[in-house]
C-alpha cells in the first residue's frame, strides 16, 4: 500500500457556488463524470475562485437551467 497522500484537484459546484477540493481519486472521478453541475478540474483553489469570478452569471444560469428542465418533466404543479 502506497503512503502517497493525495492532493487532489478543485472544483467550483454550480448547484452550491462553492470551491472544494476532491477527497481522493474515486471521488474526482465521480465529479468529473457529472460536467453538468462542475466546472473543473483545477490546479489550485485560487485558479477555480478566478474562473469563478470571471465568470459570474454561470451560477445564476444553471439554476435556470434546472428550473426549466423541472418545468419541463414536471410541469408547472410541482410546487
Amino acid at each position: 500500500m502506497s503512503n502517497l497522500v493525495y492532493h487532489g484537484y478543485w472544483f467550483w459546484s454550480l448547484r452550491d457556488d462553492t470551491i472544494f477540493q476532491a477527497k481522493d481519486l474515486t471521488d474526482e472521478y465521480c465529479i468529473l463524470n457529472i460536467p453538468q453541475e462542475y466546472e473543473g478540474p483545477f490546479r489550485t483553489e485560487d485558479e477555480a475562485l478566478a474562473y469563478r469570478f470571471a465568470h459570474p452569471k454561470m451560477q445564476e444560469r444553471f439554476i435556470q437551467s434546472l428550473g426549466e428542465m423541472e418545468e419541463f418533466y414536471f410541469g408547472n404543479d410541482h410546487d
